[in-house]
């Protein structure tokens, strides 16, 4: 499994000129790799095939994104979740509770403030 959706995300990014099958791979998983293959990619999928690619299952996908994404030849890297740094969880964890938020979205929100209320000096 895990070589076919290689071969997939090569052939997909023009790595690899042909490829046998691709019967067993998810769709899912060559698009969450895709999508951290680069910005770009990113947003081409979110809004092409999560839109209206996924509502029309006769499309196949994969073609589909070998027509339309550029050649990639760097290295996908895994993106890993980002720990939550070591604030006082007490008060944002009452906080995000109360307006049923996760606690990331609180320290995110709080930063991208302290972000604007710099700008705006």
């Amino acid at each position: 499994m895990n070589n076919k959706l290689f071969d997939v995300l090569n052939w997909i990014l023009k790595k690899k000129s042909n490829i046998s099958d691709f019967d067993d791979v998810s769709c899912y998983i060559v698009n969450r790799w895709l999508t951290m293959a680069s910005n770009d990619f990113c947003n081409i999928i979110n809004l092409t095939s999560n839109r209206w690619l996924t509502k029309n299952k006769d499309i196949p996908y994969f073609n589909f994104y070998k027509a339309i994404l550029p050649k990639h030849n760097r290295k996908i890297d895994y993106i890993k979740k980002t720990k939550i740094e070591d604030v006082d969880i007490g008060e944002i964890k009452n906080l995000a509770e109360n307006k049923e938020v996760s606690i990331k979205e609180i320290i995110f929100l709080e930063k991208q403030l302290e972000e604007f209320k710099s700008i705006s000096k």
